[in-house]
């Protein structure tokens, strides 16, 4: 009888399938065999024994003593700065740093078990150290310097703090203009924004990024949170794009002379080319200090005096009407001075908060000046920027800290 060819066809392929099946099962079987005996040799080699001591016997592994060779080199795309390398950069908590090559002399294994996790993970004030995440990239061909700040961690300046809108402010000193992110509702705020600078190649080795972590408050200056200063000279920016996780230098009262509080000064500044007008608008001051009456303390009488120099010289001097027993005064005044275009660039503008004591003083008495404030091209910080503002024709409100003004330097009649 002959088979049809569609069952004959059928019968092969159960048969292939068949030995295939079979030839698979013998493969598995030799394997798993030789790894039964592999292990029975480690097992061997390596089996638990048992050792006599005082308290009963004991079980010990019988491992061989292992030695390592530890070759500090950096991993692919990582950079070092030197004193990365020299180990300045280490942990306050006394675990190594991980911005420098790993050293087995530098390792305490109590660090890593859990219980000292959990009491020496935090700082002493009860915070884990607050760190920032950003990358530097320079284009050549372009003279761009490119910075992504792309997170930051535990800037909570108490446990008590509540939610807070933190912005991240980014610049390239000097000469470059500030610019931030926009602001997020965490302590902990992942920003991933991108900016971009021109800068030269050579002007690199001189340069600075400058980070500044910052709460956002409607009603008054914004409270600074910390900072991270990293010179462009200390990273190797050939290789591409350099990812870098840095500590912020957090801004503490007992510690920086920006949390002492003399008070701050609300003002605007803008120039008319046209009219080669320069305009000063002081819109308000905030918190400052009281003015000591004997034994007594008392709110002041604050007015505003605004002086303009050149070279260190006074060409003109105004102020502003006198507010009554107040320690935040409201002006909305605006004080104009003729400067010439070509001037502008050369003047500074110093602002003196003086409490108006009502006595006919003497010319050359002293009057008690509580705040000072100076806004020109040797300022620094929000003042250098507010500066560069007025130059670039955007005229805009900024807060601005005041500094104390020594009884040394007591402002005079005769002084602006």
């Amino acid at each position: 009888m002959t088979l049809p060819p569609g069952l004959i066809a059928a019968i092969v392929v159960v048969v292939i399938i068949a030995v295939l099946l079979f030839l698979g099962f013998i493969y598995y079987y030799r394997r798993k065999k030789n790894e039964d005996e592999v292990c029975a040799k480690l097992f061997d080699k390596y089996a638990f024994k048992y050792r006599s001591t005082a308290a009963g016997s004991e079980m010990i592994a019988n491992y061989p003593e292992v030695t390592t060779n530890f070759v500090q080199t950096a991993v692919p795309g990582q950079q070092f700065t030197s004193r990365e390398l020299d180990g300045e950069e280490a942990d306050s908590s006394g675990k190594p740093s991980m911005y420098r090559p790993l050293n087995p002399e530098d390792f305490d294994p109590r660090m890593y078990s859990a219980d000292y996790e959990e009491k020496s993970s935090t700082s002493s004030t009860g915070k884990r150290p607050p760190q920032v995440i950003f990358s530097v990239e320079f284009d050549e061909e372009c003279t761009i310097l490119k910075i992504r700040v792309m997170e930051a961690k535990h800037l909570r300046l108490s446990a008590d703090a509540g939610p807070s809108d933190v912005y991240c402010t980014v610049s390239v000193k000097p000469g470059n203009v500030e610019k931030k992110t926009k602001a997020k509702r965490s302590f902990d705020p992942n920003f991933n924004e991108m900016f971009s600078f021109n800068i030269s190649r050579t002007e690199l080795e001189r340069a600075t990024i400058e980070l500044g972590f910052f709460v956002f408050e409607q009603t008054s200056r914004d409270e600074l949170l910390g900072y991270v200063h990293q010179r462009l000279a200390e990273i190797d920016l050939s290789q591409g794009k350099i990812d870098l996780w840095r500590r912020i230098t957090m801004a503490r009262p007992e510690s920086s002379e920006m949390q002492v509080n003399h008070g701050d000064l609300l003002l605007r500044l803008g120039y008319l080319p046209s009219a080669e007008k320069l305009t000063v608008v002081l819109l308000k001051a905030r918190n400052l200090q009281q003015i000591s009456d004997g034994e007594e303390s008392k709110l002041p009488d604050p007015y505003i005096r605004v002086a303009i120099l050149h070279d260190g010289n006074l060409l003109k001097k105004k102020k502003t009407s006198t507010k009554r027993k107040t320690s935040n005064p409201i002006y909305n005044q605006a004080i104009n001075f003729a400067i010439p275009l070509d001037v502008l660039p050369q003047i500074e503008i110093q602002l003196y908060i003086v409490h108006d004591s009502g006595v006919k003083i003497q010319r050359g008495s002293r009057k008690e000046t509580i705040g000072y404030l100076e806004i020109g091209q040797h300022a620094t910080g929000d003042e250098y920027d507010h500066w560069v503002d007025l130059l670039s024709n955007k005229p805009q409100a900024r807060w601005h800290r005041l500094a104390k003004w020594g009884a040394d330097d007591a402002l005079t009649t005769d002084q602006p």
